[in-house]
């Protein structure tokens, strides 16, 4: 094939990448903060800091097995505690 042909296939076949900043979630121990991106920032403490990330977080899984497995770990933390032991 011709580089001219090469080229024509390339760049009909792969997109150009296009960055979309859906903002930034920083997650402090027992605080939270959330920066939008557009000016918008939103800052929380304790629980509410808590499951705004793990509701992101959980948002993001991208199959119905890591979101369950997600799911029981957190259950097993709430019902257990942290594991706080070091090997």
């Amino acid at each position: 094939a011709s580089p001219e042909a090469r080229r024509d296939v390339e760049a009909s076949a792969i997109a150009p990448f296009m960055y979309h900043h859906r903002g930034t979630l920083a997650y402090l121990g027992r605080a939270a903060a959330a920066d939008f991106g557009d000016g918008r920032a939103l800052r929380g403490s304790n629980l509410a800091a808590k499951y705004l990330w793990r509701s992101v977080y959980w948002s993001q899984q991208v199959s119905l097995r890591t979101r369950l497995l997600l799911a029981m770990d957190w259950l097993k933390e709430l019902l257990f505690g942290r594991d706080i032991s070091k090997f």
